[in-house]
Formats: C-alpha cells, sequence, structure tokens
C-alpha cells in the first residue's frame, strides 16, 4: 500500500494532506508513533511515523535527520490543528524531501489508531506478497502463472505495456541479508516515485526482490494493448 492508497480508506476519512503531495506514491512496510524511533530496529525505510510530539528526547531537527536516513513514507500529525502545524513545522521542507506530512485532527488515541493502521497494512502486505510472488512464478515460465485474470486481480494492466528495470546492489553484506532486503525496498520506493510522477497513473509498477537484486516492470502508460495476453519474458 502506498500513501495514496492509505489516504482512500476509511480510517483516513478525516485526513488533510498538507504538504509532500509530490511523495504519495511511496510505499508503507511499517507505521509507530514517533516514541518508537528510540528503539533503532523499529526505523525502517517505508516507516509511516505518529508525530506525537511525545518523544522528547529528539529535537525536531534529530527527528527529521533520523527519518530521512531511512527513507520514510510519511509523516501522520496526530491531534493536531492545521493553524499549530503551520507553525510548527515548514512544509516546504517536506515538498523538498517528497515527504507527505498528513494532519489527523480530532484523534485523541495514539494506541487505537496504530493498531488499525497495522491491521490495514498487514492485509495490504500480504496482497502484495502474493502479488511479488505470482510476478516471480511469471518471470520464471511457470504456465500456472500465465494466467490473465489472475494477473488482473493482482495489479497487471492488458492495457499497458511494460518495460523492466533491473537495479542490482553493488555491495552486499552477506552477514547482514536484513539490511541488504531495506536497501532494495528502498530503490523500489526510489524508482516507483520517478516513475509515478512521470507517468501520473494509477496503474501500479509491479515489482519483487530477488536478492541482491530489484526487478521491476514499469507500464507505458499510453500504449494500449490488445486484448490478447502478453506475459512477461522469461528471465535469462
Amino acid at each position: 500500500m502506498d500513501v495514496n492508497e492509505l489516504l482512500k480508506t476509511s480510517l483516513m476519512k478525516n485526513a488533510k494532506l498538507l504538504a509532500g503531495s509530490n511523495g504519495i506514491s511511496q510505499s508503507i512496510n511499517w507505521c509507530v508513533p514517533d516514541t518508537g524511533l528510540e528503539f533503532e530496529n523499529w526505523v525502517m525505510p517505508g516507516l509511516l511515523c505518529i508525530y506525537t510530539n511525545k518523544m522528547k528526547k529528539y529535537s525536531w531537527k534529530q527527528y527529521s535527520d533520523l527519518l530521512l536516513k531511512h527513507s520514510p513514507a510519511g509523516i501522520i500529525l496526530f491531534n493536531m490543528t492545521e493553524e499549530s502545524a503551520r507553525e510548527l513545522f515548514d512544509f516546504d521542507f517536506f515538498d523538498k524531501h517528497y515527504l507527505p506530512l498528513i494532519l489527523m485532527p480530532n484523534s485523541k488515541n495514539v494506541l487505537s489508531f496504530t493498531k488499525q493502521m497495522t491491521s490495514l497494512l498487514s492485509k495490504s502486505f500480504n496482497v502484495e506478497r502474493r502479488t511479488e510472488e505470482w510476478l516471480r512464478d511469471l518471470c520464471c515460465g511457470y504456465k500456472d502463472a500465465s494466467n490473465e485474470a489472475l494477473g488482473e486481480l493482482l495489479g497487471y494492466s492488458h492495457e499497458c505495456s511494460y518495460y523492466c528495470l533491473i537495479a542490482r546492489l553493488c555491495k552486499v553484506t552477506v552477514s547482514n541479508p536484513l539490511s541488504t532486503e531495506y536497501a532494495l525496498i528502498h530503490a523500489k520506493n526510489e524508482l516507483q516515485r520517478v516513475f509515478q510522477i512521470q507517468n501520473n497513473s494509477d496503474i501500479p509498477c509491479l515489482a519483487y526482490i530477488e536478492q541482491p537484486a530489484l526487478v521491476m516492470f514499469v507500464p507505458f502508460i499510453n500504449t494500449k494493448r490488445d486484448r490478447k495476453y502478453h506475459p512477461f519474458p522469461e528471465s535469462p
């Protein structure tokens, strides 16, 4: 799930995007309140952070530096007015860093909100995993994967052509495969952001990770295809 999809859910019906609209294609992988930033292993690419202003350990600059170092998906301002947000934050900062700043007014219970958000993201994460598994099987030439109806269900559009991008990490830390996974997730988020902004389309990029590489298929939005199903080419 990306930020744009999240904003369309019932959970976020009262939300308002204040800044960083150029980053709404960022994928969300995790959600924690700002107090969770004290736990280093909770900070990862695609983090959606709920700003409660209760973490006195960091100044805003330290807070933002910590987040930007890990490619966050966005920040939700919890139980704050728009006027207060404009006094506290420089909105140009969020536009510059493609960082969505979302206002959630009149919300009181951060724990309840975080639980609902985690449940929503978990369902979306399972769908994304199924999409990645289908795409990997398709690229490996498994016949069961080349079903057009299944592809349409998982994000494929028969109306588009796709071109393939393969990003490979030059330096891989074998002792820490998790850091490699995070680096590839960051690459995926960046590529999705760039190409979806250029194409200005709701049709998603399709991608899966095959360490130490990221395989991504980007749609040609303006190229119409006929109804005949065109499977992706087998991997070399």
